[in-house]
């Protein structure tokens, strides 16, 4: 008979253990298993806004906007603009066109002109940008521009620079975009 109730005593204390004991243990692996979720989706929330970041590089230099606003209403046009700067040892210079919008019914071919002055050596750099924007057939040459296409690499000192943007349109609407000068150490 005391066998008999050493058994029924262990098997309440098993059960008494087993419920004080697993319900904390389930709590605990409910608790990492809803942690586990919360961190998969800020991980999947991470990769889509932070790491799948589209147009914006992280560039170790300057860059300077300039803002091109028209209103087209006569068959062709000219803008500039002027500004300064100042390039360090071993430097390139590149400019390029971005955000980009159309309003009404026209076409239209811009295309500009970069003159850098080095106030320092007197060394003048002159950087051509065919067919720059363009909503219809637009003839440029088949060489690679550098300070266009590629980076232009420049000599050290203070600059003025003159951006003289043409061009030519049919019909009638408005234009906006950005140009954009990237100053940056050569790679």
């Amino acid at each position: 008979m005391l066998d008999n109730f050493k058994s029924l005593f262990n098997y309440t204390v098993t059960l008494r253990v087993l419920y004080t004991v697993l319900p904390r243990q389930i709590s605990l692996i409910a608790l990492l298993l809803a942690l586990s979720v919360v961190i998969a989706a800020a991980g999947y929330v991470a990769y889509y806004y932070v790491l799948n970041i589209r147009g914006v590089v992280n560039v170790p230099g300057e860059v300077k906007t300039i803002d091109i606003n028209l209103e087209i209403e006569k068959p062709e046009g000219e803008v500039r603009a002027t500004y300064g700067f100042t390039a360090g040892a071993n430097y390139c210079v590149r400019f390029y066109v971005q955000d980009v919008e159309f309003e009404g019914n026209f076409s239209i071919i811009i295309s500009g002109l970069a003159r850098l002055e080095n106030l320092d050596t007197g060394v003048t750099y002159n950087i051509s940008m065919p067919c720059l924007i363009a909503n219809k057939a637009c003839i440029r040459i088949l060489a690679l521009i550098p300070g266009y296409d590629t980076p232009l690499q420049i000599l050290p000192g203070k600059y003025n620079a003159t951006v003289v943007l043409k061009w030519a349109a049919s019909g009638t609407g408005s234009f906006s975009a950005k140009l954009y000068m990237e100053l940056s150490p050569c790679k």
